[in-house]
């Protein structure tokens, strides 16, 4: 621990020195005490791709129903005044050492920052001292033992090199006390509200975590640690309901819709603690209508690289969690991210690992073309939205074989649930029964119907930008989504739910979804206007506003963009 600052300050006063010329510590020194933050004495750096508090960060596969980001930051948070008081209650102890030799101990109290002896008083001969003030640990000769389940009050300060003399003179010694072990808080995120939830923190193993440690006031050393299993109980906080606000959002951006929770307590380590040998395990609650009562969710806190508490330090661990999507490949297969080249997975020698579901090790990473929407249904959309010059062309008198009829903007929440029903776009787009006159392809009529053509030729777009398909992928067609395909995919990828006051409307965990693009490399879908094939009256379409932000709006319109869909 490196050594406390302190200052020599001559005020002539009158002072009596004792008889035989030693100096009496309690009238001829004051004794100043600085009570230190967490993090004080450390500068906030992280890696160059980090955020500039952030230490490490890591992304985990949690069985496959869950990705864990974990990171871990200095954390800033400082001490109040009722903290401060109630350090500065405690007793004190302080040592004076020359050498290895101890020469005085005395106990006090710490007052308006300074150290006050309340038994007999420390006398010493005039020389070069070493002072040790400390509280709550338990010492033997010059050794202290440290034990984790004290961590939380125990503080001590060292101030060596310092000058006792003989003169009539007022000395001032500086101690800054400094926390002798580390804290943790740990901090859940989710991209949609989640109730309160419980949570243990655990070692990995019954040896993993320190326990107890002998450290030498002297040498300024710790040695003989002791290891032992951990396991303290956590609870995160509600996050409360969907953030409603505005729908807000603009072209080209998505809104960063986010629930944090933060644990009440600190957890108190040790020094030397590695936090890759703490895991936590959600015991209740519910996230992405993965109920933690039924399915324990551990997860391991390995952070890339690894961060080892030091003593006075204060870290949050950041977890955020997201759906681990499932992916439609280039082959027909369905996999995870980690099948692809976009793996968060590294061998040994640090290059990329691939892995697909079952646990096979590939040789070669597979190439992800679309997102899963329903396995049961094998209906997926592609990874990137389309614009077209209109949805369904101007003058065309060939409607869909079937409308629902709406007589305002905003359909009723009756109609939405019914066209939830529609899950006929590829009758709409491939089969001339899903036209009105019984015979019209729009799939096939590029000056009429745009959009349709657009998206059912969409094969044509993945093998032009070089996307080698293969098996069912070279035979199977994209079409252009109807009413019902779209809102599966709100409630299935963005775990939708009906808006609490607005019944047009539903409210999604947006953010979850586009990162889940962004997993794969594919742009965010940011689009304003969303378009389906579902006819509403006329040549209109039903369609979702907003569809970057929190909210999917559903009323009618001719629709600027969608996304390809594909049953696989």
């Amino acid at each position: 621990m490196a050594a406390a600052v302190f200052a020599l300050s001559a005020c002539h006063n009158e002072l009596d020195n004792q008889p035989d010329g030693k100096v009496n510590t309690a009238k001829q020194i004051t004794f100043k005490v600085n009570f230190e933050d967490y993090n004080t004495d450390e500068e906030v750096q992280g890696t160059r791709a980090l955020a500039p508090d952030t230490l490490s960060k890591q992304v985990i596969d949690l069985d496959n129903n869950l990705l864990a980001e974990v990171s871990i930051q200095r954390d800033t948070t400082k001490a109040d005044h009722t903290t401060t008081r109630a350090l500065s209650n405690g007793t004190y102890t302080m040592l004076a050492y020359q050498g290895s030799t101890l020469k005085g101990e005395v106990t006090g109290t710490v007052n308006n920052g300074e150290f006050y002896v309340t038994g007999n008083p420390m006398v010493l001969a005039p020389g070069t001292y070493d002072f040790v003030l400390y509280s709550d640990l338990t010492r033997s000769g010059n050794t202290f033992i440290v034990d984790r389940s004290n961590m939380s009050n125990a503080q001590i300060g060292r101030t060596t090199g310092v000058v006792i003399t003989s003169q009539l003179e007022t000395q001032e010694v500086v101690f800054n006390l400094k926390h002798l072990g580390a804290r943790m808080k740990i901090k859940l995120t989710g991209y949609m509200p989640y109730p309160a939830m419980s949570a243990t923190l655990s070692s990995v193993n019954a040896t993993s975590v320190p326990n107890q440690v002998v450290y030498d006031a002297v040498a300024d050393s710790w040695t003989g640690y002791t290891h032992a299993a951990l396991s303290e109980n956590c609870t995160f906080p509600a996050t409360g309901t969907w953030n409603v606000g505005l729908s807000g959002g603009s072209p080209g951006d998505f809104l960063d819709y986010h629930y944090t929770s933060l644990t009440n307590d600190y957890h108190y380590f040790l020094p030397t603690t590695d936090v890759s040998k703490l895991k936590l395990t959600l015991n209740s609650g519910k996230l992405y209508r993965i109920d933690f009562a039924s399915h324990h969710t551990p997860l391991a806190l390995s952070p890339d690289p690894a961060v080892v508490m030091k003593n006075n330090g204060s870290y949050i661990i950041n977890v955020k969690l997201r759906p681990n999507y499932l992916y439609l490949m280039s082959d027909g297969s369905t996999d995870f991210v980690n099948a692809t080249q976009y793996t968060h997975l590294k061998k040994d020698d640090g290059t990329p690992l691939y892995r697909d579901k079952q646990g096979n090790v590939l040789t070669t990473p597979k190439v992800p073309v679309g997102l899963v929407v329903s396995q049961s249904k094998r209906l997926a959309m592609a990874l990137k939205s389309i614009r077209a010059t209109a949805v369904w062309g101007s003058g065309t008198t060939v409607f869909n074989y079937k409308r629902y009829k709406v007589d305002n903007w905003n359909p009723s929440r009756e109609e939405i649930n019914a066209m939830a029903g529609d899950m006929d776009g590829y009758k709409y787009t491939w089969e001339g029964a899903g036209s009105s006159d019984g015979v019209t392809i729009k799939a096939n009529d590029p000056i009429h119907y745009p959009a349709f053509y657009k998206f059912g030729h969409y094969r044509d777009e993945l093998i032009a930008n070089g996307v080698n398909l293969t098996g069912v992928m070279l035979t199977k067609n994209w079409h252009f989504p109807s009413a019902g395909e779209l809102q599966l995919f709100v409630k299935n990828l963005g775990f939708g739910e009906p808006h609490p006051t607005r019944e047009y409307t539903d409210k999604w965990a947006s953010t979850a979804f586009n990162l889940g693009l962004k997993e794969v490399g594919a742009p965010a879908m940011t689009t304003i206007w969303f378009g389906t094939s579902t006819m509403i009256i006329k040549n209109w379409s039903i369609f979702t506003c907003l569809l970057a932000s929190g909210n999917v709006d559903y009323s009618t319109s001719f629709g600027w963009e969608s996304v390809p869909f594909i049953y696989y």
